[in-house]
């Protein structure tokens, strides 16, 4: 065994335990001195779930995997709200170069992976370079009512409303890139009306992107505003709430099978998403090409990322 002779040893795991809306599985390996381990929890498929660096001591050490698989990218903001000049100003953002989306209930469900059905799983260490795989199992709590399919289709449908998450939240922040750049141009060039008025005009062109996915008082980064109904990303954070491990006061439901009804608006979601990368293409394909072409020698190049 490489791994054992390179001092390093995982010993075959005892089973993990899925709990309702919780659970765990622990790992027991030596190690000949200290090291920072790297563990990576696989699914009965062999793809890589989670990944976990460990730092551990010489001897025999313990970890754990709380059963969350990775979880979604956050909303970086990086401009002015178009009605809030002040916003880097607030004592919470300013010295700041991003700020997240904050609202009341949300923070769990925007932030935590998926979590693991029952069934065979793997773990793979690495210590210096070589690794060593154990296969273990993860076995239902007798008190969750539902079949292990309702529970894989639970964690499936929490997979796919994360995936859309992560679509979502990186258009977001590459058009928040974008955005920035454009605001750094303005600033620079003050007081040249007719430059002021065609970065103006693109950036509207791109914040009506931004807008089919957000929200404009989610511009604010402000928890205390109940005044628009939500688009694609807030909408995407209750459902994986509703249908995942809950957010504010929704229970959450990861220890049933979705209902018809949460699918079918994870589906209408996606369609949303679509269409905003439908948006994106454009910007990224026409719309910033033509603006750079027409201002070729007036303005540094505008750089937008798919």
């Amino acid at each position: 065994d490489v791994a054992v002779a390179a001092g390093a040893h995982l010993y075959e795991p005892r089973p993990g335990f899925r709990q309702a809306r919780s659970g765990s599985a622990e790992f027991v390996y030596s190690l000949d001195s200290n090291a920072t381990v790297k563990f990576e929890i696989l699914d009965g498929a062999g793809n890589v779930v989670r990944t976990m660096d460990v730092p551990s001591r010489a001897g025999l050490n313990k970890t754990s995997w709380d059963l969350r698989y990775e979880g979604s990218i956050q909303v970086e903001f990086r401009t002015i709200p178009p009605d809030n000049p002040e916003i880097w100003n607030e004592a919470r953002w300013m010295n700041q170069e991003t700020r997240p989306i904050t609202h009341w209930g949300i923070n769990s469900a925007k932030r935590a992976g998926p979590i693991a059905a029952p069934g065979e799983h793997g773990v793979r260490m690495t210590v210096n370079g070589r690794s060593q795989e154990q296969a273990f199992e993860i076995l239902k709590d007798p008190a969750i009512p539902s079949s292990d399919d309702d529970l894989r289709a639970s964690t499936a449908a929490q997979l796919r409303i994360r995936d859309a998450m992560d679509l979502t939240a990186t258009m977001i922040n590459n058009v928040e890139i974008t955005r920035k750049q454009i605001e750094d141009l303005e600033a620079e060039h003050a007081g040249n009306d007719d430059l002021e008025a065609a970065l103006a005009q693109l950036d509207r062109k791109i914040l009506d992107v931004e807008l089919i996915m957000l929200s404009e008082t989610e511009l604010h980064s402000d928890d205390k505003w109940f005044v628009e109904a939500y688009h694609t990303y807030q909408n995407l954070i209750w459902l994986n709430g509703e249908v995942g491990l809950g957010a504010g006061d929704v229970a959450g439901g990861a220890e049933y099978r979705p209902t018809d009804q949460s699918m079918a608006t994870l589906a209408r979601l996606e369609a949303e998403i679509e269409q905003a990368r439908a948006g994106l293409d454009d910007l990224v394909d026409t719309v910033i090409p033509e603006f750079n072409r027409a201002h070729e020698g007036q303005l540094r190049p505008v750089v937008i990322r798919r």
